[in-house]
């Protein structure tokens, strides 16, 4: 997971830094720096926020060609929770 997919996936569910990391048992300046790109946490904390992510419902995709990205699972956990598309916005990213 990198920090522009972490950041997208929060936006899907409407989460702030501070709900993923109390759901990944991390301090949240762990998780707010990850986002910003200022300090790369331990490989294992990546893979706890990438699970609890998963676990609420979103799905990461590959770099195909357009580099990697996220979206909601398809009628797995997450679906009825989160933000539209178009509702994605910088005021709700927080």
């Amino acid at each position: 997971m990198i920090p522009e997919q972490c950041r997208a996936a929060r936006a899907l569910l409407d989460w702030t830094t501070r709900k993923l990391a109390e759901a990944s048992h991390l301090d949240n300046a762990i998780v707010e720096d990850f986002e910003k790109g200022l300090k790369r946490p331990a490989q294992q904390d990546i893979v706890t926020m990438k699970r609890v992510l998963e676990q609420a419902g979103v799905e990461f995709l590959p770099a195909d060609g357009g580099g990697p990205g996220v979206r909601l699972q398809r009628g797995g956990a997450g679906t009825e929770a989160g933000l539209k598309p178009s509702e994605l916005n910088a005021a709700n990213d927080g």
